[in-house]
């Protein structure tokens, strides 16, 4: 039996995997800027949806706020513009000129850069099949790039 944090990370990772096809497609009709702020409101309001659902169950939400310090809210509000707002900027410039499954390989090592700084800041252990993963994923990115650089013979008016 498959445990169920496998089937639910695999579904993630699917979700993840749409993501690029369809922003490449609102892309060639809208900019991303108006796709970041429409997802924006979307997210907004399925939090304080989600929020107001699981106030009644729970009353962590509360206790969380109370228990964060400044420097946790500053941290929150640094990772928020780095890796939310200035991610998604620069993903949807690039994604709009250029392969989806390129771009999408690419934004999707991220594991990579997880293990090398959990290691560094987290102390975490790297093992053997850690280091394997990041030469294969280095490899697959690779094998996904070679599909989109032109053919050795390719005219110049062949290349998009």
């Amino acid at each position: 039996m498959i445990p169920t944090f496998i089937l639910l990370s695999l579904f993630i990772a699917f979700l993840w995997g749409i993501q690029p096809v369809i922003h490449k497609y609102l892309l060639k009709k809208i900019n991303g800027i108006t796709l970041m702020l429409i997802s924006s409101i979307v997210y907004l309001l399925a939090v304080c949806l989600t929020v107001v659902v699981m106030s009644k169950t729970n009353k962590n939400i509360v206790d969380d706020l109370r228990t964060l310090t400044s420097t946790d809210f500053i941290i929150i509000i640094v990772t928020a513009i780095f890796t939310v707002f200035l991610a998604n900027m620069i993903y949807y410039y690039v994604l709009k000129d250029h392969e989806t499954s390129f771009i999408a390989s690419l934004m999707y090592t991220s594991p990579i850069f997880t293990l090398i700084l959990s290691y560094l800041f987290l102390k975490e252990k790297i093992e053997w099949i850690g280091i394997l993963g990041i030469i294969l994923m280095f490899l697959g990115v690779g094998c996904v790039s070679f599909n989109h650089t032109p053919k050795l013979f390719d005219t110049v008016d062949d290349i998009e």
